[in-house]
């Protein structure tokens, strides 16, 4: 979701810049620095934006340059009217001699300088060409997004195979579990026969029972399995993902947590762990994904 984009054009004696600036977030959210007389432009520039881009941070920038344009003097006469006023019953006060009226004149905030108004209908061709250029800017903005998105995808891919390696290796030690299996239960079976207990069927179905859930990992490795061919589905789509991607990440985390809880042997711990490192990996590049 990271981009950027910079068009400039020119109208009318006025020459400006868009700035486009995209930064990762779970959901889209927009902030536009506009000048004042052109805020109208607001609405049309996130409707636009909310239709281009489903995810991202994303700020827009106007830079204008306006014309040189005619100008007048605005004297504020209510405030030198009052303000002279008082002056001079101040020197009548003291007895003294009554100030110039250019000295007042001199005050800040007396004399302005007002450039003339834009027209409504300056205003309106202004915003038309504004609202062109600024198209070129999304989509150059998308084509950049796109770029980086191209860029991703590969380093998914790649860790998309990590995963697949791990769960192949997880699939070669199921096919010799269920030895494990049993030679941990007869193991179990002879600690109780030592001990003189007297084992009833009830209870020689329990340590079965507790030995198999606590070993078997088929369930977690076949919906692992089901989530790898998802996320090489979506990846493969052009449409948006990033949201789905993210809750397949975190499926594929809890099966993975679920694995390293069940594991029964080193080995199976480790290619857990190293199942975990590499979802973690995916799922950090996933957050950048519209």
């Amino acid at each position: 979701m990271t981009g950027f984009s910079s068009v400039s054009d020119d109208y009318g004696g006025y020459s400006w810049s868009w700035e486009l600036r995209s930064v990762n977030s779970r959901t889209i959210d927009i902030r536009i620095k506009l000048p004042n007389f052109l805020e109208g432009l607001d609405q049309g520039i996130r409707r636009l934006l909310v239709e281009r881009f489903a995810r991202g941070s994303i700020t827009v920038q106007l830079i204008l340059r306006s014309p040189a344009r005619d100008f007048k003097w605005a004297v504020d006469e209510k405030a030198v009217g009052e303000l002279f006023h008082q002056v001079i019953s101040i020197c009548e006060k003291y007895g003294v001699e009554h100030p110039k009226i250019e000295s007042l004149l001199r005050l800040p905030g007396i004399i302005e300088k007002v450039e003339a108004e834009l027209s409504e209908r300056e205003i309106a061709d202004l915003t038309v060409a504004l609202k062109n250029s600024f198209v070129l800017g999304v989509t150059a903005l998308s084509e950049n997004r796109a770029e980086e998105g191209n860029r991703l995808k590969v380093l998914i891919e790649n860790f998309i195979d990590e995963i697949d390696i791990f769960l192949s290796k997880l699939k070669v030690i199921l096919d010799s579990q269920t030895d494990m299996v049993s030679q941990n239960f007869f193991e179990r079976f002879n600690k109780i026969l030592k001990a003189g207990d007297i084992i009833s069927e009830d209870r020689l179905a329990q340590e079965v029972a507790i030995l198999v859930t606590k070993s078997d990992i088929r369930e977690e490795t076949d919906r692992i399995d089901s989530h790898i061919q998802a996320v090489r589905e979506m990846i493969a789509d052009e449409g948006p993902c990033g949201r789905k991607l993210d809750f397949l990440c975190q499926e594929l985390n809890r099966e993975a947590n679920t694995i390293c809880s069940k594991a029964n042997a080193l080995n199976i711990t480790e290619i857990g762990l190293g199942l975990k490192s590499a979802i973690d990996s995916l799922r950090e590049k996933v957050q950048n994904i519209e």
